[in-house]
Parts: C-alpha cells; sequence; structure tokens
C-alpha cells in the first residue's frame, strides 16, 4: 500500500476506495466498526495497520473488545470518543452495506482489490507483490492513454 501510495496516488493517477469485508463473524465485523471508529479522530489507517499486523486466527479473541480499546489507546485517541462511537455502533450500516458490496462482487477473502479504469479490470485477491499490481495499473493507465 505505501508504494502504490508513493507511485500513483500523490500523483493523482489512482485513488484508492476502501470498503470493509467482514465476513469471518462478530470479531471481524468488531475490528471494522473500530478501524471506523477511530476514522473519527483521523487514525483509520494506523488502526488498520495494527490490526493486520495483529491477527490471531479467525473469532480467537484477536479482536475483543478490550484488545481494538488496547489499540485505540496505544494510538493516543480520545478512549471516550471512540467507546462512545463502539457503543453506538454507528457505522453498522456502512459495514453491513460494504459486506454485501463485496459478495455481490464476487469477494471471497481478505485481501481482495479491485483496480478499475472505465469499463477495465483487474481482481486481485490475496497479498501480491508491488510489481505485479503496478504491472496492472500501468497496463489500465495505458489504455485510457491510447497507447
Amino acid at each position: 500500500m505505501p508504494q502504490i501510495k508513493d507511485s500513483y496516488v500523490a500523483s493523482g493517477s489512482v485513488r484508492i476506495v476502501y470498503h470493509h469485508f467482514p465476513f469471518l463473524g462478530e470479531e471481524s465485523f468488531q475490528a471494522a466498526l473500530a478501524s471506523e471508529c477511530a476514522g473519527e479522530q483521523g487514525a483509520f489507517w494506523p488502526f488498520h495497520e495494527l490490526l493486520y499486523a495483529n491477527q490471531q486466527g479467525i473469532n480467537q479473541g484477536g479482536y475483543a473488545r478490550e484488545v481494538l480499546d488496547g489499540y485505540a489507546r496505544d494510538l493516543g485517541l480520545d478512549i471516550d470518543q471512540f467507546s462512545a462511537c463502539m457503543d453506538d455502533a454507528r457505522y453498522r450500516p456502512e459495514i453491513e452495506g460494504d459486506l454485501a458490496l463485496g459478495v455481490a462482487s464476487g469477494v471471497e477473502s481478505t485481501p481482495t482489490t479491485f483496480i478499475l479504469r472505465g469499463d477495465a479490470g483487474a481482481k486481485i485477491e490475496g497479498v501480491q507483490p508491488f510489481s505485479e499490481v503496478a504491472s496492472l495499473i500501468d497496463q489500465l493507465l495505458a489504455k485510457d492513454a491510447g497507447e
């Protein structure tokens, strides 16, 4: 992601649109909710990175509420604001909408990346090397430029 941001997003060639896909049960839903609550304080991506760096298996306590609260504290977030957001589950409708969109789009695992340009595009499942993703982006940008 950092390389994509540096090479393509910074120049305005592409933009990143993130959608949640909490298909592994309540813990993955709570993780998605927590990242949105962190986003209220400008910390969506740092929180997201903590989640991915600390995966512990499916529904095994890695995304339990006390763990998510700990990540919020580690990032220096206002814990009262974060907790209120979590308790309200205020982003539930958006996250449920993201999940439905993912299912309708054929997403079966995370991460799944769609690279889209006009009517053309590519679907990438799993973590792939930057060179592969860059090659696909370059192909789509070249089509748009008429090359």
